[in-house]
């Protein structure tokens, strides 16, 4: 419980740097008559409720408490299954998009020791849409399995994406190295994560395909800036 009207601090700041310092905590705003729109105010900002001074009794305290924790745990309750709804989609797609993946695998098998067919180019295009469904499932995984579920930490996705390009490439034991130049705790939400990761998937791609033809020592960086 809270009074808008300290000495230090006033209005609705105050109940604002209460919540900042721990939003698990159900408050209760004091507030005059007079600033009874603020105490709603507070309320459609993450107040549990909120009373109006010189209109309280022991009655409606006692009940405002427990209004307020209820409340506070029903709060919870919402938003643990909206993590866990949109955990269980980024599951879902992550999931979907390995079997596009697999399904592109099965289809470039067709294409092995057929007559009047490249097969080596046909592999290869396939073996690039399969990059690019990739670059788009880490995205997804990453966001299932860390703590945010709207924003990504590019780095750590970064280093998935390039490992897996190595492997998909067959480049996990020769000479060739990557130097990435990454800041920590580099978070982009979806929109601009998943076109970044399509340009940093066909960035590298075209190096390993194309960068170090005829050279002996084999070595790439890329810096990525915010």
């Amino acid at each position: 419980m809270t009074d808008l009207g300290l000495p230090d601090s006033n209005g609705i700041d105050t109940f604002l740097d209460i919540h900042a310092r721990n939003s698990r905590i159900p408050i209760i705003i004091f507030t005059a008559s007079k600033n009874e729109k603020i105490g709603m105010d507070a309320v459609k900002r993450g107040a549990q409720d909120y009373l109006v001074k010189g209109q309280i009794d022991g009655r409606l305290l006692k009940r405002s408490i427990q209004y307020s924790i209820e409340r506070k745990k029903i709060e919870e309750v919402i938003a643990n299954i909206e993590i866990a709804r949109k955990k269980e989609i980024h599951h879902r797609i992550k999931n979907n998009l390995q079997v596009i993946f697999s399904l592109l695998d099965l289809q470039a098998d067709k294409f092995k020791n057929k007559i009047g067919v490249t097969s080596s180019e046909i592999i290869h295009a396939f073996r690039e849409s399969q990059d690019r469904v990739i670059s788009m499932a880490l995205i997804h995984e990453e966001l299932y399995k860390g703590g945010k579920l709207e924003d990504l930490n590019f780095s750590p996705y970064l280093e998935k994406l390039t490992q897996n390009l190595f492997q998909t490439y067959k480049l996990v034991n020769t000479t060739i190295s990557l130097k990435m130049d990454l800041e920590d705790n580099l978070f982009f939400d979806m929109e601009t994560a998943i076109p970044l990761g399509m340009i940093v998937n066909e960035r590298i791609s075209n190096s390993l395909k194309h960068a170090f033809l005829g050279r002996d020592k084999r070595r790439n960086s890329n810096q990525i800036l915010p």
